[in-house]
């Protein structure tokens, strides 16, 4: 007798079985011509009309080379007495140019991500990739100084007169990437009693004021960072209600360390007067520069100064970023400060290198576009900052073992393995 698993087999009545090996399959799918499809990269028969116009395309073409090739026009050969450097001069900012061009891109793909009222953290990893990319393009453009070096202050003074007023200070793109990072108008070095658009065409102040009207890097970061949902929680925990408050717990943290430190320094084989000395200045020093963050008074006092950007509740966010940035959820968002800082460290160096190549060709003349030369550059390389914050950070950082360890539940939500993980607002 037939189980019942055969006559269904026999009938052809089981559709969730599978045929045997060797079996009748269903009728193959009828694909059109196969001819071109050894290799997945090449192009398919079912073109578009665009794609059929640009078939007889070439690299000369793509590249725009005819016009990029002729694009270099030394004002030394137009005069009748070519200056050899002067070409290398040109090459040079030009490849500037481009660069700035790229940086501008992923600026502005960085602050689309951030443009919304929630980042998905989907998103976090796109951002980080985009400002890492934008430090390796500063690296190599801060390199390429070293190629325009190879010039001499005398090969430079060739054709130096024939730039005219012309000046790096009319590059509309590097204000760009300046504005898209959060400079302010306020935070820039004077330059003539102007303010720096006047530098610029009339067409390129436009551009630059509608870009200082927008979001900025410095106005996403601090708005994503004043929406971290773990600075306070409350919770239930065996049926108790508890509250969980990260600054809290720092300030108690920086008290234990302080205490610590006391201890020791008391404990010491040291004179009385000289145990009196090291707590005046380490440990009671200490407490007054925390007492800069830990006291919302005398933080608000300090912004309104400008020693400080972020608002109070951003600069904590940060803060609890850095601390506990093994937390898997703080992880990428710490790897998003970290890449902030190193793209704003990287503007410092271009600006510092800058300087110090003004400095070798010319000394401490005018520069062509009427600023004090180096010494305008050199002071730039330290005032045009916009992350000094997160720089500033370190000076509040507390020894690994006086982290707070997070409750079991805070711990929880932010695991991305625990059901109930919290994710970025």
């Amino acid at each position: 007798m037939q189980s019942e698993l055969e006559q269904k087999a026999e009938n052809g009545k089981d559709e969730t079985s599978k045929p045997p090996l060797g079996g009748d399959l269903p009728d193959p799918i009828k694909i059109p011509d196969q001819s071109w499809s050894g290799c997945p990269f090449r192009r398919s028969p079912y073109r578009s009309q665009t794609e059929d116009e640009i078939e007889g395309l070439n690299y000369n073409d793509y590249l725009g080379l005819d016009k990029l090739l002729t694009s270099q026009h030394p004002q030394s050969e137009i005069c009748g007495k070519e200056a050899p450097d002067e070409l290398l001069f040109i090459i040079t900012h030009q490849v500037f140019e481009l660069w700035f061009k790229m940086v501008i891109r992923d600026l502005d793909n960085v602050l689309h991500i951030f443009a919304g009222d929630v980042v998905p953290n989907v998103e976090m990893m796109a951002a980080v990739r985009k400002l890492q990319r934008i430090i390796k393009i500063m690296a190599v453009v801060v390199q390429q100084f070293d190629i325009l070096e190879t010039m001499t202050a005398l090969d430079f003074l060739e054709f130096r007169p024939l730039l005219g007023t012309s000046s790096g200070f009319q590059s509309l793109q590097f204000r760009l990437i300046e504005i898209k990072l959060g400079l302010q108008d306020d935070d820039r070095v004077g330059y003539g009693n102007k303010p720096y658009s006047a530098a610029l065409k009339k067409d390129q102040q436009v551009i630059s004021k509608k870009a200082s009207e927008s979001l900025n890097l410095f106005m996403a970061l601090e708005g994503w960072l004043e929406r971290c949902p773990f600075l306070h929680i409350e919770y239930n925990e065996d049926k108790e209600e508890q509250v969980y408050d990260f600054w809290e717990s720092y300030e108690k943290a920086v008290e234990f360390w302080m205490e610590e430190e006391r201890t020791k320094i008391s404990a010491s084989t040291a004179s009385e007067q000289l145990k009196e000395k090291r707590i005046k200045e380490h440990v009671d020093g200490t407490l007054t520069i925390f007492k800069n963050i830990l006291d919302h008074e005398t933080y608000e006092k300090n912004r309104k100064m400008g020693r400080v950007k972020f608002t109070h509740k951003a600069f904590k966010a940060a803060m609890m970023i850095l601390l506990y940035r093994n937390q898997p959820i703080f992880q990428m968002p710490f790897q998003f400060l970290e890449s902030v800082m190193e793209v704003d460290a990287r503007l410092v160096s271009w600006r510092h290198r800058h300087a110090l190549m003004v400095q070798r060709m010319i000394g401490v003349k005018m520069g062509t576009g009427g600023s004090s030369g180096f010494h305008y550059l050199a002071c730039t390389a330290t005032r045009h900052r916009v992350f000094r914050d997160l720089f500033g950070m370190s000076s509040y950082m507390i020894p690994k073992h006086c982290i707070p360890t997070l409750p079991n539940v805070i711990h929880q939500r932010t695991d991305f393995r625990s059901e109930d993980s919290e994710f970025w607002m």
